[in-house]
C-alpha cells in the first residue's frame, strides 16, 4: 500500500466506512475504492474532492493528490527507462576466457557523489553505493540503519532538526532502496519495513519543529502510518498519530489534531503511548477550541493510564519513538492545555512541580515553552505582572536560541501578542526587542520561509 491510498484507508475508517460504502457515496465500486487504497489505481481529483467532502477531511486528498501523481508518473518513466535502456542478460559460462560480470544497474548513477573535502566518506552512502553499484543485498545494511536512527534522536535536541534532516533523508533513501531487493526473506523485509517506518516518523516530527509547510509533515507521517500497518507496528501508528495531531495544532488546525489523537487512542487505549495522544495531542486542541470539559476530562485520563504504567523518570526526550511520557512531560503539555483555558493558577502550580526537573535536564526547548507558558500566565490572571512575565519570556528565548524551534517561536510571538496592552511598558519593549533579534538569526530564520 503507498503512503496516499494509506491515507484514504486512515480517513474511511475513521469515518466507519466500508470500500462500498465510500465508493457509493462517491461514485466508485468497492474494488476501485480498494485499487485506490492499495496504490494500484490513482484517484482522480473529482473523486479526490467527493472525497475529501463525504470524509470531512479539511481538503487533505485534494491537496495530496497532485504529489501522488507525480510519484506515480515518474514511477511509471522509470519502469519505461528501465525496459528501454537496460541491457540484456548475459549468458552464463565463461566469455573470452574470463567470468561474465554484472551489469551495472541505473541505480549507481542515482548516488554518484564528488569525493568529500575531507575526514570519512558517509557510511549510509557507502552502502547506498554498493548496493547500487551490485545490487546485492548488503550485510550490516540494516544495522547501520538502526544505530543512525539512535544517534539522530539521542543528538536531536542538541543538533536540531535542520542540521539532521538531511542525515535523516539520506537514511530514508538508503532503506528504500534495500527494501527495492526482491531477493529479500520475508523478515529481513519486515525489519527493514520497521526502520523505515522509524524513518519517516522521524522526519515527520523534524518536519513539524522545523517550522515545514502542513504537508511536508503529513506525507511523512501518512508513510510513516503506511509501513506501520503493513507491519501490524501499533506502537509506531500511535506515535505517528501524535505527531499528525501535533502538526495540526501547530497549523491551527485544532478541530482535526483533536480529531487524529482520539483515532490513535481508540487504536490502543491501554498503551502508553496514548498517554501523548490525550495530553499532547487531545488536551492541547481541546483547550484551543475552549472545550473546557474535554480538556479537563482528557488531561486526567491522561494521569489515570500513566498510573497504569511504570514510566521514565526525568524529562523524557521529545522525539523518544519507545518511551512513554514520563509524568514531568505530561505535566509540562497540561501546563499548556491549563493556559490555553486561561487558568492561570493551575498553570503556575504545574509548572512549580516540574520546574526543578525542567532546569535540570538537558532539554533546552522545554525550559523556553515552561518558561513561555509561564510568561503568558502572569499577564491573563487577575493581577496581571509585566515585568514577571517579560523576565520570563527573555529567558526562554536565551534558552531556545541555539537550536530554534516552530514551537519556541509560536509561543514567544504569542506572549508578545498577549503583552500588546502594555506596549509602553518598558519591560514589553525590551521583550520585544529580543524576539525581534532572536527571530533575526540565521537559524530562526529557517523557521518562517
Amino acid at each position: 500500500m503507498d503512503w496516499f491510498g494509506a491515507e484514504i484507508r486512515y480517513w474511511r475508517e475513521l469515518r466507519g466506512l466500508t470500500p462500498k460504502h465510500l465508493g457509493d457515496l462517491v461514485g466508485l465500486s468497492a474494488d476501485a475504492v480498494e485499487k485506490i487504497e492499495k496504490g494500484d489505481r490513482l484517484l482522480s481529483a473529482e473523486h479526490a474532492g467527493k472525497m475529501d467532502q463525504e470524509l470531512r477531511t479539511g481538503g487533505v486528498l485534494a491537496r495530496f493528490r497532485p504529489f501522488a501523481k507525480a510519484e506515480a508518473d515518474k514511477r511509471r518513466i522509470e519502469a519505461d527507462r528501465r525496459r528501454i535502456v537496460s541491457p540484456s542478460p548475459r549468458p552464463r559460462g565463461k566469455l573470452d576466457g574470463k567470468q561474465p560480470t554484472r551489469e551495472v544497474t541505473l541505480e549507481a548513477h542515482a548516488f554518484a557523489a564528488s569525493p568529500p573535502e575531507g575526514g570519512w566518506d558517509d557510511p549510509q552512502q557507502v552502502f547506498s553505493q554498493v548496493r547500487a553499484l551490485t545490487g546485492a543485498t548488503i550485510m550490516g545494511a540494516a544495522e547501520i540503519v538502526d544505530s543512525s536512527i539512535i544517534a539522530l534522536v539521542e543528538s536531536y535536541e542538541a543538533r536540531g532538526p535542520q542540521a539532521l534532516a538531511p542525515e535523516a533523508r539520506s537514511l530514508r533513501a538508503l532503506s528504500h532502496q534495500l527494501l527495492a531487493d526482491r531477493g529479500l526473506g520475508a523478515n529481513d523485509r519486515r525489519d527493514l519495513l520497521h526502520l523505515a517506518g522509524r524513518i519517516s516518523a522521524l522526519l515527520a516530527y523534524m518536519a513539524v519543529n522545523a517550522g515545514a509547510p502542513l504537508l511536508t509533515s503529513q506525507a511523512y507521517a501518512v508513510e510513516a502510518a503506511a509501513l506501520a500497518d503493513e507491519i501490524g507496528d501499533t506502537n509506531l501508528a500511535v506515535w505517528v498519530a501524535g505527531t499528525r495531531s501535533l502538526s495540526l495544532y501547530y497549523a491551527g488546525s485544532y478541530a482535526q489534531a483533536d480529531a487524529i489523537a482520539a483515532a490513535g487512542i481508540a487504536r490502543a487505549p491501554a498503551s502508553a503511548q496514548s498517554i501523548r495522544l490525550l495530553v499532547n495531542g487531545r488536551a492541547r486542541a481541546l483547550g484551543r477550541l475552549h472545550n473546557r470539559y474535554g480538556a479537563e476530562k482528557a488531561i486526567q485520563q491522561a494521569l489515570d493510564l500513566a498510573a497504569q504504567h511504570e514510566l521514565p523518570s526525568g524529562l523524557t526526550s521529545c522525539i523518544a519513538l519507545d518511551e512513554p511520557y514520563s509524568h514531568a512531560r505530561l505535566l509540562a503539555n497540561a501546563v499548556t492545555a491549563r493556559l490555553s483555558l486561561g487558568d492561570a493558577g493551575q498553570v503556575n502550580e504545574l509548572a512549580s512541580q516540574i520546574e526543578g526537573l525542567v532546569d535540570s535536564s538537558d532539554s533546552a526547548w522545554s525550559r523556553a515553552l515552561v518558561r513561555l507558558d509561564q510568561a503568558t500566565a502572569c499577564l491573563v490572571g487577575k493581577s496581571p505582572d509585566v515585568d514577571r512575565a517579560m523576565e520570563l519570556g527573555r529567558q526562554a528565548l536565551r534558552a531556545g536560541e541555539a537550536t530554534p524551534i516552530r514551537s519556541v517561536l509560536q509561543r514567544a510571538q504569542e506572549l508578545h501578542q498577549a503583552a500588546a496592552p502594555w506596549s509602553t511598558h518598558s519591560a514589553v519593549r525590551d521583550y520585544a526587542a529580543a524576539l525581534t533579534t532572536w527571530r533575526s538569526s540565521p537559524a530562526a530564520g529557517l523557521l518562517t520561509t
